[in-house]
């Protein structure tokens, strides 16, 4: 299957952060030499859509590898995303052990979605924005959930998330890995109704629709190249809602599998043929005359005769 024209941007810089953390992707098989690459903190080619505006408090969360979410941070603030004064970066593992480091990916996010739930408490009353890519985004889902369990709401806008409608962990056909990937501590954290998500239409991770399982497997090594954070000057080609969770969807379309996920993609493919408009009725038309009832005293119709042959019955 064809996934269309690859982005060419962050590849140098991917191959700069590979040899300093020296990942082997050798020693991964299958779909786990995915989680193995897509994890990288930082790994955007472009800041996230959405300008910081007003009373606001960016509380930010980058991907794995990233444990001081500084990366992730740089490129909000350089793109104009966010204003750095009122961002604050978020620590945390960030590892997804035994692949990227030791920890496991559970305990990665607790210590995270902990993190995260005290800076909400100590600035109360501000309008509260979490910002998340890649494990990031199970940190900023983990705490938005518990945080309106607490009646505090606050708003999310996920990067590059692998657990919305659209990500690998919904992939039915994933579901076949999920005993190995449970037994790394990764476990489906979903996006609350509200929440924003960004997507590459090609990334494998977070919008794994756009192909089968061989497909991911294949292109695992190239997620680089599309999971990142679509640039607040990037115009999406497909936006729909899922659940109460927008998800905007940038460079190329999603196309879905048939059977694949029941996303309502139809509405916003820009391909699709649209419905046609129903036909205008002129303001002057007259009004159709209204249906005349019988009269009450309209002859009855009449009876058959008495003496009529009974009808053939076929014999």
């Amino acid at each position: 299957m064809s996934r269309g024209n690859k982005n060419v941007l962050g590849n140098a810089s991917f191959e700069r952060e590979e040899q300093g953390r020296g990942l082997s992707v050798k020693r991964m098989v299958g779909g786990l030499a995915i989680m193995g690459t897509l994890g990288v903190g930082g790994l955007v080619l472009a800041g996230a859509a959405s300008a910081d505006t007003g009373n606001t408090i960016n509380v930010v969360v980058g991907g794995a590898t990233n444990s001081d979410s500084s990366m992730f941070l740089n490129t909000l603030v350089s793109s104009g995303a966010v204003n750095p004064n009122s961002a604050i970066p978020v620590n945390y593992p960030a590892e997804m052990g035994p692949i990227v480091g030791s920890t496991p990916t559970d305990q990665s996010v607790a210590v995270g979605v902990a993190n995260v739930e005290q800076i909400v408490r100590d600035h109360p009353g501000a309008n509260v924005v979490l910002r998340g890519f890649s494990e990031g985004d199970f940190v900023t889902n983990g705490a938005a959930a518990d945080l309106a369990s607490q009646g505090i709401n606050v708003s999310v806008v996920n990067a590059g998330d692998g657990n919305g409608a659209t990500g690998i962990l919904n992939n039915p056909l994933a579901e076949t890995f999920q005993p190995i990937v449970q037994s790394l501590g990764i476990y489906k954290t979903p996006p609350v109704p509200g929440t924003v998500e960004l997507a590459d239409g090609n990334d494998v991770w977070a919008a794994t629709a756009n192909g089968q399982i061989g497909d991911l497997i294949n292109d695992g090594l190239n997620i680089p190249t599309f999971h990142r954070v679509p640039g607040p000057n990037e115009v999406p080609v497909q936006d729909f809602n899922v659940g109460g969770v927008e998800y905007k969807i940038y460079g190329n379309p999603i196309v879905e599998p048939e059977g694949a996920l029941d996303l309502p993609l139809s509405a916003t493919d820009p391909n699709a043929v649209p419905a046609p408009a129903p036909e205008a009725v002129p303001a002057d038309a007259p009004a159709p005359a209204p249906e005349v009832a019988p009269a009450d005293d309209a002859p009855a119709p009449a009876d058959a005769p008495v003496d009529a042959p009974a009808p053939d019955a076929g014999n």
